[in-house]
């Protein structure tokens, strides 16, 4: 009885410390998620090069120790912003050609997706930052940068097959891409009332 008892014992405390591990990993990813929130709004608002390691530790209320503890060198602080702002982008206009599909024309559902992501203008002006830090950096930071660029590519021709034929999705995802990298580029320089679903139903309809 009292060896049962043990071996309950022992197993409670087992599953006690699995179960403190999940609570610190969870605390982790939190951690994390607000470092790269933070960093996010400081380098829209000042800049990438003019935002340090330490800014970000202010801002988010947290110790040097404890940022570098996660990112210990800016390079890999960018490269998960970048990814991030990648993945909401392709996200959301997965989303809405999910959405809209058999509702509307194939044209008209990208038009629409191209133009709710053009709406956010804190993503617009990172997409734009995060572009021009690869370019000026070079080296591991652009081919980073490019690899994600890629992928964000593949998975926007993998959307467009979801609504047009298979054949040209590859040259279709070049063009929104390019597309939508102009419009945000105009869009921060100010232009008002950017015809964006009709350029792209005149570049998408040959």
């Amino acid at each position: 009885m009292l060896k049962t008892i043990g071996r309950l014992t022992n197993r409670q405390k087992r599953g006690a410390f699995s179960l403190s591990k999940k609570t610190d990993t969870m605390k982790s990813v939190d951690v994390r998620e607000q470092i790269l929130d933070v960093a996010r709004e400081l380098m829209v608002e000042n800049g990438i090069k003019e935002t340090s390691l330490k800014d970000i530790a202010k801002a988010a209320k947290i110790s040097t120790g404890t940022l570098y503890y996660h990112y210990s060198a800016k390079e890999d602080l960018i490269h998960d912003i970048a990814k991030r702002n990648m993945r909401q982008i392709t996200s959301e206009f997965l989303s809405l050609v999910e959405r809209a599909k058999g509702e509307s024309s194939p044209l008209d559902i990208v038009a629409r997706a191209v133009d709710h992501v053009l709406d956010s203008e804190m993503r617009g002006k990172l997409h734009l930052y995060l572009i021009n830090n690869a370019i000026t950096s070079g080296g591991p930071i652009l081919e980073d940068f490019r690899e994600q660029y890629s992928q964000w590519r593949l998975t926007l021709e993998f959307g467009l097959g979801k609504v047009f034929p298979a054949s040209n999705n590859d040259v279709r995802a070049y063009m929104v891409l390019a597309l939508l990298d102009g419009l945000i580029i105009q869009k921060m320089l100010g232009a008002k009332d950017i015809p964006a679903e009709e350029m792209l139903k005149i570049l998408l309809s040959k």
